[in-house]
């Protein structure tokens, strides 16, 4: 599949500043070539960034799945992201179905969906709108503390906040702390052209 995404991102705060995604990113998909990038026919999309061997990632799927519900339930796409260029679109689908995800996904090997939304720990997950300006990035909720310890229960849900607000045509709250994960691996490096 290729998708093309063409993404502003809009990060709340005093000196907010939109940012281009670039306009076109390959992606591999299950059926083929695609295009994304831009939801005319839904009121935006939510994407999550994941890892098969991510064991937050993976402790995640349930809160993933339900809030894709809620999206889903509110006319947004949504999508998983897999940006380990180890990780084959076969497998990304096989995950995706152990985990019950209920939702499609993709590979990103070159990590450009993630770059340019500044994603570089899964999980973590993006609001865009229908024109694919970003009005959130961040954590899913604080079930994990910065130093990886596990609540027995989430205290603050980010992401539900924001599909809520974001929702109800309200401002979206930002995430209230930093994603807590696994580090994107490297991607691989371009060719460079002969001399």
């Amino acid at each position: 599949m290729i998708f093309l995404a063409t993404l502003v991102l809009a990060f709340p705060g005093p000196a907010q500043r939109a940012v281009v995604l670039p306009a076109q990113v390959s992606v591999q998909g299950q059926s083929g070539a695609e295009t994304t990038g831009r939801w005319p026919n839904h009121r935006g999309a939510l994407l999550f960034f994941l890892d098969r061997e991510c064991p937050v990632s993976n402790g995640y799927a349930p809160e993933m799945a339900r809030l894709a519900q809620l999206a889903r339930n509110g006319k947004l796409a949504v999508l998983g992201i897999h940006s380990d260029p180890s990780t084959s679109i076969q497998e990304a689908v096989r995950h995706a179905k152990e985990h019950a995800l209920g939702f499609d996904v993709v590979v990103d090997h070159a990590q450009r969906l993630a770059t340019a939304s500044g994603v570089a720990i899964v999980p973590q997950a993006v609001i865009a709108d229908p024109e694919g300006r970003i009005v959130y990035r961040g954590r899913i909720n604080d079930q994990y503390t910065p130093d990886g310890t596990r609540r027995l229960m989430a205290t603050c849900h980010d992401l539900r906040n924001a599909l809520e607000a974001f929702l109800a045509n309200k401002p979206v709250p930002p995430s209230g702390g930093e994603p807590f994960g696994c580090p994107l691996p490297t991607p691989p490096k371009a060719a460079s052209p002969r001399k």
